[in-house]
């Protein structure tokens, strides 16, 4: 597939953990391996929706994942219609990404803004924090960046330490500067 060459502009919808468990029989979710400009992954979505995205090529791990934060869904693997799902995302001029986020206030919140910033900019924790209005919540911050649910389109991998070094990233240092590098970004490791 092609990359992308300009920032996909998000629609966000969010659910509490409360009020998901109170719908979560009528939710249907599709998923499956997609190809992506920075390596495989699963895609996941409900309703045209994208609910998660994993750099992980382990099928087995993200349904558990899944399983366990969209407890009582219907999980579906449909690959030919999350592969055309990739493809317009891909290969659509500024695509229209619509996600659908359930966690706290707060980490919407942060998701949110992550998406805010630039494609090759990295922005510390500490910034992130002062960019939701909680500069003392920096620890918090932190903890909502490593609870991402979309990778790469929620593009978490921007965030590092305020040192200049990498920090930590769910799927490896050596993935966030892949990453990075394919934004024009180095960074060190540590």
């Amino acid at each position: 597939m092609k990359k992308s060459t300009s920032r996909p502009t998000h629609k966000f919808f969010s659910l509490s953990p409360g009020v998901y468990e109170e719908t979560a029989r009528n939710f249907r979710i599709r998923f499956g391996r997609v190809e992506l400009p920075v390596g495989a992954g699963y895609l996941a979505e409900t309703s045209g929706r994208i609910v998660a995205l994993s750099l992980s090529t382990d099928r087995q791990e993200f349904e558990q994942w899944l399983s366990r934060d969209w407890r009582n869904a219907r999980l579906e693997e449909d690959k030919v219609g999350i592969a055309a799902m990739a493809e317009r995302l891909l290969n659509t001029p500024s695509p229209l990404v619509e996600v659908l986020l359930k966690g706290t206030e707060f980490q919407v919140r942060v998701w949110k803004a992550l998406c805010q910033i630039p494609s090759g900019e990295t922005w510390a924790y500490a910034q992130l924090a002062s960019a939701i209005g909680q500069p003392k919540a920096v620890r918090a911050t932190a903890g909502a960046v490593a609870a991402n649910p979309i990778a790469w389109l929620i593009p978490c991998h921007r965030v590092i330490r305020s040192d200049g070094t990498l920090g930590g990233y769910a799927y490896g240092l050596e993935a966030k500067q892949k990453l990075l590098a394919a934004e024009g970004v180095h960074c060190a490791t540590a």
